[in-house]
């Protein structure tokens, strides 16, 4: 999977990753995102909590995250995701500019 990202990383702009369903366990084992970027040889740019009464919320109101549950965990990941991808295009564009 790595040797895709890189391939084709050589022909578009570089993937970026994004850990999905990130679960706070009290009991057993989950993975960590330190691991994660290990298992991948990757950073990872953002991480998405796991919060299905969120999902399920915005889904059956046919609304974002952000609106049908302003306050939840997964909704926070998701806009600082978004401004995470914003700032690295802007970044991108003013060097393309230079």
């Amino acid at each position: 999977m790595c040797s895709d990202l890189e391939t084709l990383s050589n022909h578009v702009a570089e993937p970026k990753i994004v850990l999905n369903r990130m679960a706070k366990r009290v009991f057993g084992h989950s993975i960590s995102v330190d691991k994660a970027e290990h298992a991948l040889k990757r950073k990872a740019v953002a991480a998405i909590s796991s919060d299905w009464d969120a999902a399920a919320a915005a889904v059956n109101m046919g609304m974002p995250i952000s609106s049908a549950s302003p306050g939840s965990r997964m909704g926070k990941d998701v806009k600082t995701l978004v401004e995470t991808l914003l700032s690295d295009s802007e970044l991108t564009q003013k060097s393309k500019a230079a």
